[in-house]
């Protein structure tokens, strides 16, 4: 999916390589990156833990599962996109019922 984003003076930038340069630099990257690794496939890859989470790591493999509530910050833009979206349907409905 690709998306742009505006710059101060209210200019919007959809090229591709700019966004993903902007995205690394000024977004949520680096954050993005830690909550969506799967840090427990880790431990178990350097067997610290088996498949189900036991072993010598199992209280950290429990822990490690808590970093995803940490992408729980996503959603109010979530629902400011949709009600954005269903806000522009319903303007478009409207001006459609009366031009029928």
């Amino acid at each position: 999916m690709h998306m742009g984003y505006f710059l101060k003076d209210g200019l919007l930038i959809a090229h591709p390589l700019k966004t993903a340069a902007n995205y690394i630099i000024n977004g949520n990257f680096l954050i993005d990156v830690i909550l969506c690794a799967h840090p427990e496939t880790i431990l178990y890859m350097w067997s610290y833990t088996g498949l189900g989470g036991q072993g010598p790591a199992s209280t950290w493999f429990t822990k490690i599962r808590w970093s995803k509530v940490g992408q729980i910050f996503r959603i109010p833009k979530v629902f400011q996109i949709v009600h954005g979206v269903f806000k522009q349907r319903t303007i478009s409905l409207y001006i459609t019922s009366f031009t029928i």
